[in-house]
């Protein structure tokens, strides 16, 4: 993470911590701490466990939705929405510390530690895929295998067997380096918080100097291991600007899936600028310090002017990175008040060399949707075990949005709960996530970027997704009142047929309209389930918007720079298509690229399921675009064709073939 940020950095973190703290601040979310709120230190009065919600989205390394993954928490287990999305409304963990585990087909099961929220936890969980395999063409003769990022592995023959018996023949290695320089080092490395178990059993904190996730299978898939007694040699390459601190010999640590821990096994010599040792099993293994007493720190955020008609306690209002690079510490924060303070544990010593940036702590535009701090914290001195007030952080001017359930529930079931994410990732590839509950009367409201598209996604009280829809926030320093909503859809409550999308401040309302009996929407798709399927879309009913095209001066109240047209059409009732279509500096006549396609929220027997498709990333020569034919004033017509590919969430390629709009210009925005 931070790779923009830490990346034009020259001087290296003193203590490179391989931990993301991530803290979604919320009065009942991880990590926040009010002046009377949870000890973050467990001692002998806090109980050993505790009953809280969990939540959270799955993503993978291009920051796409993984949905279908398998979520286990705490003896319970669920499969992920199509957003990615998970929530365990109540499970009983460990107070100190508990794990979440994800795992799907083709990805490396990803851990993820975590401390348990007073009442509500919330987190994003990276899988990382398995990539191509390395292959040792014999294992009777063994061999070395050169892995990407510089790591080497080397079999000794006749090593390796298959359900405890020998095994000769080729093996397929699914191998991955972590190096610990990597921006990306706290999500890609397993328990993601290097909490550790040392030989003599007692809990440790480590510092990385790089690993390895290892698998090992046959041409037909069945796993392999080292055989009884045998052992492999791993080769860690120690980065340039790591090796002053290497020490000569360093432990070996295996991660355990099981306790979510790293089990000391083993130890690793520097030779020749790497850490070599040798290994009897393989899973993940790491060449890591125990790092020293820790102290921590206590700060506050807070915008620089509050929002009209919101109290500071009304709504929660995100920051979606901070960062020490001293410490090599990065934190996504969600605070739910001005009264809401940050208590974060750190190595302790003194932090106090000369000013600048890497003694402080701060948030920068760029990988902040623009709500920077205007000022610095800085750290001094800490000593072992104490608490140290560095004082408050002032972040940018935030908007607001806000609405209400009429009634709040849907066929018998209460809005419980909504999940609420930036749609587009910041510059170091992160989303700011928060999960609230839906208040006893309805009301929902949070701050959030101005200009920064997001999605909601609303769940009943069994933890089913039953509407979600994407909403553009409204400028700095505005509050974007949705109104009352449809429990069913999260739509407006005046038209619970109108089936999501884009809800822009200042488009032409979402009452009603005037049937255009003009407009239309017509295309073929093939992929992901769809067999060259013919979609048309009419307007039908006087619901809604309807079907309508939006010109946009600046293209950031949609997520995109620049200027930008919305073409905007969807249909009621059962079975019912919505498509979403934006284009980037699409003022006229012309041929333009996709930036966003969501060609179905559909209604089948009232559950909502989710089709969305997306530009590849990075956009293939052959994506998608739309060529514009027609281009009228406001109030006449915009009319074109579309054609392409896109990307489906399930990663699959999707063809979209004949595409041809004609709808009616609404306002410009």
């Amino acid at each position: 993470m931070l790779r923009s940020f830490l990346s034009a950095r020259r001087r290296p973190p003193l203590v490179a911590w391989a931990w993301l703290l991530t803290l979604l601040l919320s009065g009942a979310l991880a990590g926040c701490h009010h002046e009377d709120g949870i000890d973050p230190v467990p001692s002998p009065e806090n109980p050993t466990q505790v009953t809280t919600a969990v939540s959270g989205l799955v993503r993978d390394e291009q920051n796409r939705p993984v949905a279908g993954a398998l979520v286990r928490v705490a003896g319970q287990s669920q499969t992920t929405d199509a957003n990615g999305a998970f929530c365990f409304a109540s499970v009983t963990v460990p107070a100190a510390r508990y794990v979440v585990q994800a795992s799907k087909a083709n990805y490396f099961d990803s851990t993820v530690g975590l401390k348990p929220g007073a009442g509500q936890t919330a987190t994003t969980v990276l899988l990382t895929s398995r990539g191509p395999a390395l292959t040792l063409g014999s294992a009777t003769a063994g061999g070395t295998l050169q892995v990407p990022g510089g790591a080497r592995i080397e079999f000794p023959a006749g090593a390796v067997a298959r359900n405890g018996s020998a095994y000769g023949g080729a093996v397929q290695a699914y191998v991955r380096y972590i190096d610990p320089t990597s921006a990306r080092v706290n999500d890609l490395m397993p328990g993601r918080d290097l909490q550790a178990e040392s030989a003599d059993g007692k809990t440790q904190k480590l510092k990385t100097f790089g690993a390895m996730r290892v698998e090992l299978e046959d041409g037909a898939g069945q796993a392999l291991q080292l055989a009884a007694g045998q052992r492999a040699t791993l080769r860690f390459p120690v980065p340039a600007s790591m090796r002053g601190a290497a020490p000569a010999t360093i432990p070996l640590w295996h991660f355990d899936e099981a306790k979510g821990l790293w089990v000391e096994e083993g130890s690793a010599s520097l030779t020749g600028g790497e850490y070599v040792g040798t290994v009897g099993h393989f899973s993940s293994w790491n060449a890591d310090q125990i790092v020293g007493p820790s102290a921590f720190i206590k700060f506050r955020i807070r915008p620089t002017t509050d929002l009209p008609g919101f109290t500071k306690k009304e709504a929660p209002y995100p920051v979606a990175r901070v960062s020490i690079p001293r410490l090599g510490l990065q934190m996504t924060v969600l605070c739910n008040s001005a009264d809401s303070v940050q208590i974060v544990e750190v190595p302790s010593g003194s932090w106090t060399g000369p000013a600048g940036e890497a003694d402080e702590l701060f948030s920068t535009a760029a990988e902040n949707f623009g709500t920077a701090s205007v000022n610095r914290l800085r750290l001094g001195n800490l000593a072992p075990g104490t608490t140290t007030d560095i004082g408050t952080l002032r972040v940018n001017p935030l908007s607001a949005v806000k609405g209400r359930f009429a009634p709040n529930s849907c066929n018998g079931r209460p809005v419980d709960h909504y999940f609420a994410y930036y749609d587009t990732p910041t510059a170091n590839g992160d989303f700011t996530l928060f999960y609230r509950s839906v208040s006893a009367d309805g009301q929902f409201n949070f701050r959030c970027a101005p200009g920064q598209l997001i999605r909601l996604a609303f769940y009943n009280d069994g933890g089913q997704v039953i509407g979600q829809r994407d909403v553009a926030p409204p400028p700095a320093g505005q509050v974007l009142d949705l109104g009352a909503l449809d429990p069913c859809t999260g739509n407006p409550a005046t038209n619970p047929g109108n089936n999501g999308g884009i809800l822009v401040p200042g488009n032409p309302g979402s009452g009603s309209h005037t049937v255009d009996p003009s407009a239309r929407v017509d295309f073929t798709i093939n992929g992901d389930g769809h067999v060259n399927e013919s979609v048309q879309m009419r307007d039908t009913s006087p619901a809604g918007a309807g079907p309508f095209a939006t010109f946009f001066a600046n293209g950031a109240a949609i997520g995109i720079p620049g200027p930008a047209l919305q073409l905007q059409a969807g249909g009621t009732g059962p079975g019912s298509k919505f498509i979403y279509l934006a284009l980037e500096n699409a003022s006229g006549r012309g041929t333009f690229p996709l930036t966003v396609m969501l060609p179905g929220l559909m209604f089948n027997g009232g559950e909502l399921t989710m089709q969305a498709y997306f530009p590849q990333s990075p956009r293939p020569a052959t994506g998608l675009t739309v060529t514009i034919t027609r281009y009228d004033a406001v109030g006449g017509r915009i009319q074109g064709t579309f054609a392409g590919t896109l990307m489906a969430l399930s990663g699959d390629v999707v063809t979209i073939s004949n595409g041809s709009f004609d709808l009616r210009r609404g306002v410009d925005l």
